[in-house]
């Protein structure tokens, strides 16, 4: 889900794409990142059924005009993409119907490569010269900040994704379910479920696991025990697992919160 700061962000990045779009004259502007061998246009500003095409374009960078700039194979700009030997031919001009094109790279803050920040017309245009690409340049410019903030915060969802997917992979996480008794009357009255983490070291060093152990652990006006769900084929097992959710039904939700004994006994 996109937070505010997300939101702000690409507000800011729409507005300098729109005034690329506007000072250059051309159809729609676009900011691409670069994805391992890929190019991903995450914004585009400008009108019609162009801009629906391009947003989420993801193509292998071999096939772009930006790989070709970034190498020196192509200009920064050229004015008629149709009529340039370089260009003429490339399956993306076809594919978009590129006419003309003016594209500079952005960095971030750290100086690392981010992506390309690129204006396309439709048609031809012969005035497109070296002032527009220096204009595009201090446009780029201008998105270093947003797009290294944008950046960090996608390398922090990649490393939860990459620990999440370790965690899946070790086989976890396991469920272990802890029936709740009532003091009073030693009847059960619910049951917290706990997730387990086996064999990520790298969760590990988020901070320290702790199991629950075998006795009793006072829990407001209640207690919890340990309750695992069976997994061998025990008849004695079933019924006492059947028995502690025979309840679930007709119970209301409710919370609870831990205290230690020595809390519980002071009360």
């Amino acid at each position: 889900m996109e937070g505010p700061e997300t939101r702000d962000h690409n507000d800011e990045m729409r507005r300098v794409l729109d005034l690329a779009r506007r000072h250059l004259r051309t159809d729609v502007a676009w900011l691409a990142r670069f994805s391992g061998d890929h190019q991903v246009i995450d914004l585009v500003a400008g009108d019609g059924e162009l801009v629906e095409s391009l947003v989420g374009y993801r193509v292998d960078m071999e096939q772009t005009y930006c790989a070709r700039v970034l190498d020196g194979r192509l200009p920064a700009v050229v004015p008629d993409a149709r009529a340039d030997s370089r260009t003429a031919n490339l399956p993306v001009t076809r594919d978009l119907g590129i006419g003309s094109y003016v594209g500079t790279p952005v960095h971030l803050d750290n100086g690392e490569l981010y992506g390309m920040l690129c204006a396309l017309g439709t048609e031809p245009d012969p005035n497109l010269g070296e002032r527009d690409v220096r204009f595009l340049s201090l446009l780029a410019d201008v998105l270093t900040d947003t797009v290294s903030a944008i950046h960090r915060g996608h390398a922090d969802d990649d490393h939860i994704r990459s620990v999440i997917g370790e965690i899946i992979d070790s086989g976890g996480p396991t469920m272990v379910f802890q029936a709740v008794f009532d003091l009073p009357t030693h009847g059960i009255v619910g049951a917290e479920a706990l997730a387990r983490f086996p064999g990520s070291r790298r969760l590990a060093a988020c901070g320290p696991r702790r199991e629950v152990g075998q006795a009793a652990i006072p829990v407001g006006g209640a207690t919890t025990a340990p309750c695992r769900r069976p997994s061998g084929s025990s008849r004695r097992r079933r019924s006492a697992w059947a028995s502690i959710w025979s309840w679930r039904r007709s119970v209301r939700p409710w919370r609870s919160c831990r205290v230690s004994p020595a809390v519980w006994r002071s009360r």
